[in-house]
């Protein structure tokens, strides 16, 4: 998140993480750097780097530039090989871009969010190259009938994506949790109450636990929501 604008609260200079082995990884970027991604474009922001599970693929992911302080449309991913250094773009055809993605833990399958001007779809695909996700690529849900907006997450085995159907574009809208097995195609609700502008959202590598975090703010400090074992045991973890 190098290079602010000096009006805008500072962030961190480094993006980290921990693959499903336990194994870290810590990315230190700068502009040039950054730049060869997207030359001619503002932006220099790393929001995300996520690991596959073999430690074969990063992605990077960039917002297309900068205004102020916020970070504007469309949203790039970059598949990283991280023996080479060589880098692709994921799925660049979208026209409003693709964030979010989440990767098996054998690196085999990739589950993202695509947008384009009616909505956001999720998109699951298979491992083609280190630097490419184009097998197999299907579209899991589309704008209307569970929602308009989704954030999703696959679960370690590849087995299952769990995510957040929103019934529109703001975070005033509801949305409703669910899990969807993509072997059997079998689709259920988790949670019956609604959510409101899901921030964080993880799954264990069975897909039987599911964690999801709300944003909040000094004055309205929201809990981290815990739910196992489809929906039946819930829990609260207040901050």
């Amino acid at each position: 998140m190098e290079l602010l604008p000096s009006a805008c609260p500072g962030g961190p200079e480094r993006v980290s993480g921990v693959s499903g082995d336990g194994t870290g990884y810590r990315v230190l970027l700068d502009e040039a750097a950054v730049g060869v991604l997207h030359s001619g474009v503002s932006s220099t922001r790393v929001v995300e780097l996520i690991v596959a599970g073999d430690n074969q693929t990063l992605a990077a992911y960039l917002p297309e530039s900068l205004a102020g302080c916020s970070q504007h449309y469309p949203w790039h991913v970059w598949l990283i090989d991280t023996a080479s250094g060589n880098f692709e773009e994921l799925s660049p055809d979208w026209p409003v871009g693709v964030s979010g993605p989440s990767f098996s833990d054998d690196g085999d399958r990739i589950v993202y969010v695509a947008h384009d001007t009616v909505g956001r779809y999720i998109v699951t695909a298979r491992r083609t190259t280190t630097t490419s996700y184009s097998t197999d690529e299907e579209i899991l849900f589309a704008p209307g009938g569970l929602g308009v907006s989704y954030v999703a997450q696959l679960s370690g085995d590849g087995q299952s994506v769990v995510f957040v159907a929103y019934q529109g574009f703001t975070v005033d809208d509801p949305g409703f949790l669910y899990q969807y097995h993509l072997e059997t195609g079998r689709l259920r609700q988790l949670v019956e109450e609604p959510v409101f502008d899901v921030r964080s959202l993880s799954v264990s590598r069975d897909g039987r636990r599911v964690l999801y975090g709300l944003d909040s703010d000094p004055g309205n400090v929201l809990p981290l929501h815990g739910v196992s074992e489809g929906g039946v045991e819930q829990h609260v973890v207040t901050p």
